[in-house]
């Protein structure tokens, strides 16, 4: 949908599948814009909104045959939830109509540049901190010029940051000029039938999710390519070294590579350049980017950064190198990266109680980033794991558990998940310092198990590996209930030294 104009648009016969968030901006905009039909289908009976300025200007079909007869229309719109592969989308399109989505429609339509971010792990954090880089570059640079003046503002770029973990892009979309950026967080429902890509496409590691929804892991990797797939020669691809799997899309895009590297240096791009430090020091390397030229800048060093874990490297590596390639100083970068705290629920410093350290990691929602949370950890760490299926396989996380980390309790959440990873790890052979716990059936049981087995300089670190929907309704309202656990924690523990 390349070519497509604002009037084109508005004078087809639209369908919008599902009316979660995201598509409730997209109705509202349509609305605002004066669309001509626009029917929202929903499967779910209950979710017709009340909402007084839609009245008289939106149609409904709504319950179990809401996805029929999706011929009735010109333009059917997704929501990122329903599969591309469904097949009423694609019976729909072998009949001739257009199939779009939100992410699509934005791209057709922003006249700004887009910077798309995408991997299984570390989307958000990745994408905030590009959002934080160009920001304060954005007021940097605006500096009055020699007669500060004011009115040089005006031609400063707006930075936006949109997802899962900023605003509903159809917020601001009429905002936009050509001279803005817009940080976008990807997933690869979005991405799958994707015909455009970003200005700069943002490959971070790519393991194996979402087979839940995606056929197989090859649906789901070859799901990411569109992002580079369409990338004209001036546009800019940014590739994770490390991964042998994104470093297979390189021959895949016509657009300029990047390379961003926590392990080797890279020809041009942001590494870690390893340092050689004691053996019980902390371990320490320096932030370098290479460019087009070869000329190197030495940034950072990793000991300054507030970001825990290695594995949150990559995310660094990856936002100085798109960030740099969309204007970024590097005096920019070297005074926003160090100070850049994380996201909520991304192995999150909760608080210490009592001499032990509790983390929120609930947005680890496969094996993968509970690996890369417990190899943050040199301390012994009490683990709460588990949750609802999303079809993953455990051995390797086991594996982990039982041979490189410093887990001493493993607690499982729930009658899902967690008592098949206790099952995995208690087949991994574990060591005698490793406790396997009984089930528990909330996050209280959890959390107090925990503390009651912990010790001084002990970490409690909520990292489930599963989805939330057993025993809470998502990820955040799991994190949410860990941390207010712990805060009354803390209150009890205060009162007790009263």
């Amino acid at each position: 949908m390349t070519a497509l104009t604002l009037d084109y648009l508005l004078a087809r016969r639209i369908a919008v599948l599902g009316v979660g968030i995201n598509n409730q901006a997209l109705v509202a905009w349509l609305l605002k814009h004066k669309a001509e039909s626009v029917t929202i289908c929903d499967q779910n009976p209950a979710v017709r909104l009340d909402n007084p300025a839609w009245e008289q200007k939106v149609a409904w079909r709504l319950g179990a045959d809401a996805f029929s007869h999706l011929t009735d229309f010109e333009l059917v719109i997704r929501s990122p939830g329903i599969p591309y592969l469904s097949p009423f989308i694609q019976q729909a399109k072998a009949a001739g109509v257009e199939i779009s989505s939100q992410t699509k429609l934005f791209f057709a339509l922003s006249p700004a540049k887009i910077i798309g971010v995408t991997g299984t792990k570390g989307k958000g954090t990745t994408a905030s901190l590009i959002f934080e880089i160009l920001k304060a570059n954005s007021l940097q640079t605006a500096d009055y010029g020699e007669s500060r003046s004011p009115s040089a503002l005006v031609h400063q770029p707006n930075i936006f940051l949109a997802g899962n973990i900023g605003r509903d892009p159809f917020e601001f979309l009429d905002d936009l000029t050509p001279l803005d950026w817009v940080v976008l967080e990807l997933s690869s429902f979005q991405l799958q039938d994707m015909e455009q890509s970003p200005e700069i496409a943002v490959i971070l590691d790519i393991t194996s999710d979402h087979l839940d929804h995606h056929r197989d892991r090859a649906e789901y990797v070859a799901a990411k390519v569109p992002i580079v797939a369409h990338l004209r020669p001036e546009q800019a691809a940014v590739f994770n070294f490390d991964s042998d799997t994104v470093l297979g899309m390189v021959s895949q895009t016509s657009g300029e590579d990047w390379y961003f590297s926590r392990r080797s240096s890279v020809d041009r791009g942001a590494y870690v350049r390893w340092e050689d430090t004691p053996a019980d020091a902390r371990r320490q390397g320096r932030l370098i980017f290479r460019d087009r030229q070869g000329r190197e800048t030495d940034l950072l060093v990793t000991t300054d950064l507030r970001l825990r874990g290695e594995h949150n490297l990559e995310n660094v590596t990856a936002a100085i190198t798109a960030a740099t390639i969309a204007g970024a100083s590097a005096a920019t970068i070297r005074t926003v990266v160090p100070n850049f705290p994380g996201l909520e629920h991304r192995l999150e410093l909760v608080a210490t109680v009592e001499g032990r350290t509790f983390y929120n990691d609930s947005f680890a929602t496969n094996p993968e980033p509970v690996m890369a949370a417990l190899a943050s950890f040199h301390e012994p760490v009490h683990l709460l794991v588990g949750g609802s299926s999303k079809q993953a396989n455990f051995t390797a996380l086991a594996k982990m558990i039982c041979e490189r980390s410093t887990t001493v309790s493993l607690i499982p959440l729930g009658t899902v998940e967690g008592p098949k990873i206790a099952a995995a790890v208690a087949a991994a052979q574990p060591p005698p310092s490793l406790s396997i716990y009984p089930p528990v059936y909330s996050m209280e049981e959890g959390v107090v198990l925990a503390y009651r087995v912990s010790q001084p300089g002990d970490v409690i670190l909520l990292s489930p590996g599963c989805a939330s929907f057993d025993l809470f309704p998502n990820y955040k309202e799991r994190g949410y209930q860990f941390k207010r656990l712990v805060d009354r924690l803390k209150i009890d523990a205060g009162m007790s030294h009263d």
